[in-house]
């Protein structure tokens, strides 16, 4: 749970699997690389949390967030994506 990644608002190492916060996830991905994650909920709208360094949380900074932050204000997001240093999001058709 490096810079939060786990969502939980710190940064515990957990020994089983943990729920992120809310209950209306659709589509989220983590970058085990370097602890940061993207996902979107089922109002279309897309959170961003974690290691933070280049800025793959979205935000339009280098701030670690250890919960879920919404990036935007968009509700047409589709699905949530990582590559090795990079999140990205897929909007609505």
């Amino acid at each position: 749970n490096p810079s939060g990644a786990l969502g939980q608002n710190n940064e515990t190492a957990y020994s089983s699997p943990t729920q992120v916060p809310g209950t209306t996830w659709k589509s989220a991905a983590t970058v085990g690389y370097d602890g940061s994650a993207v996902a979107v909920k089922t109002d279309g709208t897309l959170w961003a949390w974690g290691y933070n360094d280049k800025g793959q949380a979205d935000h339009n900074s280098r701030t670690e967030y250890s919960s879920p932050v919404q990036v935007g204000s968009g509700t047409d997001w589709a699905e949530a994506h990582t590559t090795n240093h990079t999140s990205f999001a897929l909007k609505e058709a």
